[in-house]
């Protein structure tokens, strides 16, 4: 199962809206895992996500199951239904402080800390991307090559344009088991970011990422990372 399931533990205490996110799994739906035949019609969650598929198949033997970007299962493909977390939202409207610190729980990792910015620019953000957190006007864009900030890997999906940012959630401490990674995120090296929001070990890539690590090699493009509030500042530790 994705870490992705961090459920907000603070939230009722500053006032958060809403009561509070969906607690998981949610009782009555399948949950995704290896080795199974889905049939059509089945909804399934994986994570804080949850997914459809209409003509079903065989699901993977290995791995993490369907996410926002990769949404084939070997034999099946899935739809994206939506978030089930307030973690995954894509504010239209800004619900809360821009800045906003809250802890998360997973029952696999323990705590997370995400902070809530305004989602910035062209380029639209999958769940997973690596953000550049700018946290001196509390905006995130996708992180690049020469990206000289804070970064964390978004929680949602954000479909943006110039005219219209959205809100929502980046992760700055914590294990996410989909973070987006390149072929060559080695275990335990030292990461760079490539364009595209992703991590690498490639050292040519660019800019290093302090304060982060790799911790399960990448599968379909998506690598487990530990984070502690890490920073592109143009150096690697």
């Amino acid at each position: 199962m994705p870490a992705i399931n961090y459920q907000l533990v603070d939230s009722g205490q500053i006032g958060a809206p809403g009561p509070g996110p969906t607690r998981l799994p949610i009782v009555g739906v399948k949950q995704w895992a290896v080795s199974q035949t889905w049939a059509a019609g089945d909804k399934v969650q994986c994570g804080a996500f949850l997914f459809s598929t209409v003509a079903g198949g065989a699901g993977a033997a290995t791995g993490n199951g369907p996410s926002p970007q990769y949404l084939t299962d070997n034999a099946c493909t899935w739809v994206l239904v939506g978030g089930i977390s307030n973690l995954t939202v894509s504010d239209a409207v800004q619900a809360m402080d821009l800045g906003t610190i809250l802890v998360g729980s997973d029952p696999n990792y323990g705590r997370g800390e995400f902070m809530y910015v305004k989602f910035t620019g062209s380029t639209a953000i999958v769940a997973g991307d690596w953000i550049a957190v700018e946290r001196y006007s509390m905006t995130g864009t996708q992180a690049t090559t020469t990206t000289r900030a804070s970064v964390g890997i978004a929680m949602g999906s954000h479909a943006l344009n110039v005219a219209t940012p959205t809100y929502g959630w980046v992760m700055l401490r914590g294990v996410h088991t989909n973070g987006k990674a390149n072929a060559t995120c080695a275990i335990n090296s030292t990461l760079y970011m490539l364009a595209a929001g992703a991590a690498t070990t490639t050292s040519a890539a660019g800019t290093g990422i302090n304060s982060a690590i790799c911790k399960v090699a990448v599968a379909n493009g998506q690598a487990t990372f530990d984070l502690y509030w890490p920073m592109m500042n143009g150096t690697v530790a």
